[in-house]
């Protein structure tokens, strides 16, 4: 059932990005939201990547802002010391200048929209071994075409207010069999980890 659910977000996908180009075209504020379109082709997965020749996989650590990044500091400070090469992706600009600040990262870059082209080009540029997502950034596209490349998935520092539980149970249906085959949850309490 995730099919249907992926399947809806590519059929209504270029209906929204009409609407906010058409918003974005029409707003007085337009001078101020110009940097956005800079920002275009990182949102359909175009990354550089300098591969390390030392390194023994490449990890992809999905980030939502500098919060997050920096909760992940230590992670990444640990897989870099174990040689792998990461790539860190984050929802805001704000926590893409943030990671940027991480030694030993390899690439820093927007996350791609989560659209089947703009995750596939990902993909396709990044060859992850492993996602790493941190909290509650469940993205379909991301886990489930990562998922079908065969890319270890986990979620670590994962929460899940009382408030997310009901909507996510609202597209179960669609949202456990991606969940089910999460590697790894590694939940910030008792209830968020029971929630999961």
């Amino acid at each position: 059932m995730t099919w249907l659910l992926l399947l809806a977000e590519n059929l209504l996908f270029p209906f929204g990005a009409l609407a906010v180009a058409l918003k974005f075209l029409f707003s007085p504020r337009k001078k101020a939201l110009k940097p956005l379109w800079n920002e275009l082709p990182e949102r359909f997965g175009h990354v550089k990547v300098t591969n390390s020749a030392s390194a023994r996989g490449r990890v992809w650590l999905h980030c939502a802002s500098a919060g997050e990044v920096n909760a992940a500091a230590g992670l990444v400070q640990a897989l870099v010391q174990r040689d792998a090469d990461i790539i860190v992706t984050t929802t805001t600009a704000v926590g893409r200048q943030r990671a940027q600040t991480l030694p030993g990262v390899a690439a820093v870059s927007l996350a791609p929209l989560d659209f089947a082209p703009a995750v596939d080009a990902f993909l396709d540029r990044a060859a992850p071994l492993a996602l790493i997502v941190v909290e509650t950034e469940l993205w379909p596209h991301m886990l489930a075409l990562s998922m079908r490349r065969g890319v270890v998935c986990a979620i670590v520092n994962a929460r899940m207010t009382e408030r997310s539980y009901r909507r996510y149970r609202l597209i179960s249906w669609a949202l456990r069999p991606l969940l089910g085959q999460l590697a790894l949850v590694a939940a910030q309490t008792d209830a968020d980890a029971t929630r999961f």
